[in-house]
């Protein structure tokens, strides 16, 4: 078991630990009185037999307002859009959710050969709200933080399936994050750590930012430096 940890940024879709992959809402988004999600549950559809995903279900959470309300519970959010491995639902958070930073918090059960996984993400979104009610929102009791996670040792098969030299470059989005794309043969300056990221020969990549100045260069044969 471990604490719940980032999610990976490819390609704007926030690839879990799991088997499912999110497509919206974006980390840190405002969501005001709807929230529209999009996840695929098939991996990009690189989920094979027997690996399945056997439950997801969501929560709009907030630890500072004391919030913790069920957005989908159960198998309707899996069972729906019957042919389609992207599953959709719009949230009308609740007037009582008051406007602040939650997590959307989706838990996801799931089975492959080697045995059960349960892996939990968290979004970051910004719920500000037309109307809100002063009342106290009656539902679930909040979590012990951080909660604990057993994801399949060999992580999500979509990245799996694009490891190597000539896979997807991926990043670790966390909470507060800003990015930034550059191509070859740019140079930006950015609040950015000191690093290097290995990457395809002419690659657009996206990088995580986070408060330290540093100069970007992406060489088109080599990885991006920084200074």
């Amino acid at each position: 078991m471990r604490a719940v940890e980032a999610f990976q940024l490819v390609n704007g879709q926030m690839v879990t630990d799991g088997f499912s992959i999110i497509n919206s809402p974006q980390p840190n988004t405002p969501v005001h009185d709807n929230i529209v999600i999009s996840v695929d549950v098939s991996s990009n559809g690189k989920l094979q037999p027997p690996s399945a995903i056997d439950s997801l279900e969501i929560y709009l959470v907030s630890d500072a307002l004391n919030v913790n309300v069920t957005v989908t519970a159960g198998p309707g959010f899996l069972q729906g859009e019957q042919g389609s491995t992207v599953k959709h639902l719009n949230f009308r958070p609740p007037p009582c959710a008051r406007d602040g930073d939650y997590n959307l918090t989706f838990y996801e059960a799931s089975h492959n050969a080697d045995g059960n996984f349960f892996v939990i993400t968290a979004i970051p979104v910004r719920v500000d709200q037309t109307q809100n009610s002063p009342t106290a929102c009656n539902a679930n009791d909040l979590q012990v933080q951080p909660q604990a996670s057993s994801p399949p040792p060999g992580g999500n098969p979509f990245l799996a399936s694009n490891s190597g030299g000539n896979g997807v470059p991926t990043v670790t989005s966390l909470p507060g994050i800003t990015t930034v794309t550059v191509s070859a043969g740019q140079t930006r300056t950015q609040l950015f750590p000191s690093m290097t990221y290995q990457g395809p020969s002419d690659p657009t990549m996206t990088l995580v930012l986070v408060s330290q100045v540093a100069t970007i260069t992406e060489q088109s044969n080599g990885p991006a430096t920084t200074e």
